[in-house]
């Protein structure tokens, strides 16, 4: 069915099309009724609302893959600070330890060559006393010269032998006492100062690590309600954008509707006033006169009262029609309600795994810490009861043949001051007696 001409509107469509490679256009003009028009604006609105919605979804994603890519970043970033400070730790303890090392056989050294340079010169004064008392001796003793010779070997081999002996046992003290300092150093260093740190460096990574995780979660959650309030007022200004067409279209209606309604009454009026005019020339008595301005009266009020009746029926749709509208944004905001409620109750729940995960591998990690303190005291004081040279080899990993090797030096470099000193027969007695404590 065709609707008249007065409900038709010509509208005009540019059309886009390419000619050799050009954008070119071409207006076309076609008519369209009431009904197609408002059918036409809904679908341009609805394409409007499909772009926004698009759009809106393609920043939500670009949102979340930035997140994404900041969580991804955060995560690699505190586990190589976690490598990087654990390195950093052990290499400055391995560099202490070696310090420590140096300074242990400086200070054997220069203990060696103390007692060395305390050894000759203490054996130059026993031999001067020696010749001394020798000489005194053999000028009481003149006449027996087998007698001064026999006392002569003797009394030096004696003192000789108490004098090594008393040098020997001051050389071991002291040399044990410098290794017995610098055990107890490097224990300090390596089982109690080390592993402390070590373990709080674990205990607070274990940390950093759990708020980390917290953090992300919150952001993300925090994001998501971000995203859905957007999309929600996006929905409500669609929702409120769509009952506002739907009102202003209905108060179209009821505005044409009227003035439909008043031209046509209007139209009445005219009609009845002329044959109101023709009736007053044809009839002259009073009482018919009467009866036709009765009836006109009661027309007039009959229209009126229609009149106004439409009136209140356009009023009655209105509100209707707001109602409507009213329930339909209760409606939408009480899914958004829904949906706000489970997303708080979905990042409690992840806090609160969170946390349920942090405390189990809190536990975990403080069991392990238990199991190697247990392991830890016992290895203690076996390095406490091993050598310095041993207990190297433990801490790096290394054999103790360099240590070894440095005793026998020192060996040997004793023997041939001695040697030097006393003759071929005494040095052979003290090479063969001399140990360093181990």
């Amino acid at each position: 069915m065709q609707e008249p001409a007065s409900l038709q509107v010509m509208v005009k469509e540019p059309p886009r099309f390419g000619v050799d490679g050009e954008d070119m256009r071409a207006t076309t003009t076609r008519t369209i009724g009431k009904a197609g028009m408002r059918d036409e604006m809904m679908r341009s609105a609805r394409r409007q609302e499909l772009r926004e919605l698009r759009v809106l979804q393609k920043e939500e994603q670009r949102a979340r893959s930035r997140l994404e890519h900041k969580f991804h970043h955060q995560r690699e970033q505190m586990f190589r600070h976690i490598e990087q400070e654990m390195m950093s730790k052990k290499e400055f303890y391995d560099r202490e330890v070696e310090s420590l090392e140096r300074r242990h056989r400086q200070l054997k050294e220069q203990q060696e060559l103390k007692y060395t340079v305390k050894l000759r010169d203490e054996a130059k004064r026993l031999k001067s006393l020696q010749e001394k008392g020798c000489g005194r001796r053999m000028q009481e003793l003149k006449g027996d010269r087998r007698e001064v010779r026999v006392w002569g070997s003797a009394g030096s081999s004696g003192s000789e032998q108490r004098f090594l002996q008393q040098q020997q046992e001051e050389l071991n003290a002291a040399l044990q006492k410098v290794v017995q300092e610098h055990k107890k150093k490097m224990l300090s260093i390596d089982w109690e100062s080390r592993e402390s740190v070590v373990w709080s460096m674990e205990q607070g990574h274990l940390q950093e690590k759990y708020q980390l995780f917290k953090q992300q979660v919150k952001e993300q959650h925090a994001m998501q309600r971000l995203q859905l309030r957007k999309r929600h007022e996006k929905e409500m200004e669609r929702m409120n954008r769509f009952h506002q067409l739907l009102l202003e279209e209905l108060r179209s209606q009821q505005a044409q509707e009227q003035a439909r309604l008043l031209k046509s009454q209007r139209s009445t009026t005219k009609t009845r006033l002329a044959l109101f005019k023709d009736n007053l020339k044809m009839q002259e008595a009073h009482g018919g006169k009467q009866r036709e301005k009765a009836q006109q009266f009661v027309q007039q009020e009959e229209r009126w009262q229609q009149l106004q009746q439409q009136q209140a029926e356009n009023l009655a749709e209105l509100e209707q029609m707001q109602v409507q509208g009213g329930m339909s944004t209760l409606g939408a905001s009480h899914p958004f309600s829904e949906k706000m409620h489970l997303l708080a109750e979905q990042e409690r729940r992840q806090l609160g795994r969170l946390d349920q995960e942090h405390a189990m591998e809190l536990s975990a990690w403080r069991q392990q810490l238990a199991a190697r303190m247990e392991v830890s005291a016992p290895a203690a004081r076996s390095i406490s009861s091993m050598g310095c040279s041993r207990w190297r080899a433990v801490m790096l990993g290394t054999g103790h043949g360099s240590d070894a090797c440095l005793l026998q030096v020192l060996e040997e470099e004793l023997g041939n001051a001695l040697l030097e000193l006393h003759g071929a027969h005494s040095s052979t007695k003290i090479t063969h007696c001399y140990h360093l404590p181990s």
